[in-house]
C-alpha cells in the first residue's frame, strides 16, 4: 500500500474507531466473523507449547500503537540488569521477508521488521521474528542460552503458552468504540483484559481503574550522521520536520510541541517509510521506528527522538516475573 494511501486509510478507521462516526455495515458484519474467528483462535491454548523457559507476553486488545514495543525495551533492560538472560520473539509485522530468523548485524527493517530491529539495537538481547511464536522461541533457544523470553506483542497467539500476561492500553484511546475488528479497533472483546496477569496503562491510570501506570517521554534528540545529542528545547521555535511512523503519530508531535517546536508534521503511516521531500533545508525530528529504517542514509539534519518508557511503581512486577525463573530452578 502505498505511503499516501496507508494514512489516508487509518485516518478514515479512527473516525468510526474513536470519533463520532458509526461503522457502515459491512465493517460490522466483518466483525462478527471476526467473533468467530475469535472463539476458534482461543482453542488452541489447549495444547499450547510450552518453553522450557518462563514466557512473558506483552499485548494489548487493539490494532495500532500502544506502547508495547517501549515497554518491552524497558522491562529487557531491566530485568538484563537484574542478571537475566533475556531473549526476545516478534512477529516482525511488515517485513518484505516472511521468513523464520534470528536477526544479525546485518539485517535491516525490510528482513527483520522495523519493530524487532529496533529492540535489538535498543536491548542488545538475541531477537527471533517470525509469524510463528512457538517456532521463533524454538530458533531463539536453539542459539542462545537464556533465562526468559519476553513475546513483543502475541496476546492473540494462543499456540505459545505464556507463564504471565501484559496487557498494555492507551489511556487517551482506552477500547475506542468497543467494536471488534474491523468495525471497532478491537482484537478480542473487551472481557479478555481481566485475564491478563498485569494491566499497564501508557499515559497513567485512570480513576476507578486498576494496574500500573507507564510513562513514555521524550527530551533529547540523537543526530543519526555521527550520534551526538541535543536537548529538544534546542531546536525551538522551529520549525522542523516531524516524522512519526508510529500507530498514535499526534502522541510524538504532541510530545515535540510540548518544548515550544513548530511543525511540519509527516505521518508516513504505522510501519511505513518516510520519504525526503522539499524542506530538506530544515532539521528532521523522528521517531526511533522510523530512523531505524534509514540506516545508511542519515544526512548532517537528521535525528531521531528516543522514547523513554518508564512503569511505576515497577518492583512489583518485575520481582513478579524473575520469580518464574526462580520456581523453574526449584526442583
Amino acid at each position: 500500500m502505498g505511503t499516501g494511501l496507508r494514512p489516508r486509510l487509518e485516518a478514515w478507521l479512527n473516525r468510526r474507531w474513536y470519533g463520532d462516526r458509526r461503522p457502515e455495515w459491512p465493517l460490522r458484519l466483518l466483525a462478527r466473523l471476526q467473533g468467530c474467528l475469535v472463539d476458534v483462535n482461543r482453542r488452541r491454548a489447549e495444547g499450547a507449547w510450552q518453553a522450557p523457559v518462563p514466557v512473558v507476553v506483552v499485548g494489548n486488545l487493539t490494532a495500532g500503537g500502544s506502547g508495547k514495543t517501549p515497554l518491552v525495551a524497558w522491562l529487557a533492560s531491566q530485568l538484563k540488569a537484574r542478571g537475566l538472560r533475556v531473549g526476545i520473539v516478534s512477529r516482525g509485522y511488515g517485513r518484505r521477508r516472511q521468513d523464520l530468523r534470528l536477526l544479525g548485524e546485518d539485517d535491516d527493517w525490510r528482513s527483520g521488521g522495523d519493530e524487532p530491529l529496533l529492540l535489538h539495537h535498543l536491548t542488545a538481547s538475541p531477537v527471533a521474528v517470525g509469524r510463528d511464536r512457538v517456532a521463533a522461541c524454538q530458533l531463539l533457544l536453539a542459539h542462545h542460552s537464556i533465562d526468559l523470553i519476553l513475546s513483543d506483542d502475541g496476546l492473540q497467539h494462543y499456540r505459545l503458552h505464556r507463564d504471565r500476561e501484559l496487557l498494555v492500553i492507551d489511556r487517551s484511546r482506552g477500547f475506542g468504540n468497543g467494536r471488534l475488528l474491523p468495525a471497532g479497533p478491537l482484537r478480542e472483546p473487551v472481557d479478555r483484559a481481566r485475564l491478563v496477569d498485569w494491566t499497564i496503562w501508557s499515559g497513567g491510570v485512570p480513576a476507578g481503574e486498576t494496574g500500573l501506570a507507564m510513562t513514555l517521554s521524550v527530551d533529547e534528540a540523537v543526530r543519526l550522521a555521527d550520534g551526538s545529542s541535543r536537548p529538544l528545547g534546542a531546536f525551538a521555535p522551529g520549525p522542523v520536520r516531524a516524522v512519526a511512523g508510529i500507530g498514535d503519530p499526534a502522541r510524538f508531535f504532541d510530545s515535540l510541541e510540548a518544548y515550544g517546536l513548530k511543525l511540519f508534521r509527516e505521518t508516513p503511516g504505522d510501519h511505513g517509510q518516510w520519504q525526503p521531500g522539499e524542506e530538506d533545508y530544515l532539521p528532521v525530528l523522528m521517531t526511533d521506528k522510523d530512523a531505524i529504517k534509514l540506516h545508511g542514509q542519515s544526512q548532517g539534519d537528521w535525528w531521531r527522538v528516543p522514547l523513554k518508557a518508564r512503569v511505576s511503581p515497577s518492583e512489583a512486577l518485575l520481582d513478579d516475573i524473575q520469580s518464574l525463573i526462580s520456581n523453574e530452578e526449584t526442583p
